[in-house]
């Protein structure tokens, strides 16, 4: 026998972690926390950009320094390539640059797709909050990074 229920179904939205099922919030009081984690992830998402961007300046700087550096000294072999109209500059792999750089990429990557599931949740509150976070972090970090961004683009 089926019955009609007045109110329609339950979603059940569930995110996989460590052999675990979570849902969504089922009260009003794990809602209003997941709301403001939510927030503080996306600013500490927009301040993770800020910081990459500033640092990427510091070791581009370090990078233009080491390879006229080199020039000067007349091991400029490697250095510059010239193909198609393109031009290389190598600079070395360094560990102190590089591995922060994957890093910071792998944060980046992490906590924007993170991000992402959350707005896919289709729930309007939950997407709000990853829109208020965005706005947060861009309101406080916005100003240092736009420093910075305009020294990465050439």
């Amino acid at each position: 026998m089926v019955t009609y229920s007045p109110s329609p179904p339950k979603p059940l939205i569930v995110f996989l972690f460590a052999f675990r099922y979570f849902r969504v919030p089922r009260n009003w009081w794990e809602y209003v926390c997941t709301f403001i984690v939510i927030i503080v992830l996306g600013i500490l998402y927009e301040a993770l950009k800020t910081v990459r961007s500033i640092c990427e300046e510091r070791w581009n700087a370090e990078g233009k320094a080491a390879i006229e550096g080199n020039i000067q000294n007349g091991d400029d072999d490697g250095m510059i390539h010239h193909g198609g109209g393109w031009n290389f500059e190598w600079v070395p792999f360094r560990w102190w640059v590089d591995l922060p750089r994957a890093l910071f990429v792998f944060t980046e990557v992490g906590a924007g797709l993170l991000l992402m599931l959350v707005a896919m949740t289709f729930n309007v509150g939950l997407f709000i909050a990853v829109c208020c976070g965005g706005f947060l972090g861009s309101l406080i970090f916005g100003r240092l990074s736009a420093k910075f961004t305009k020294a990465l683009c050439h």
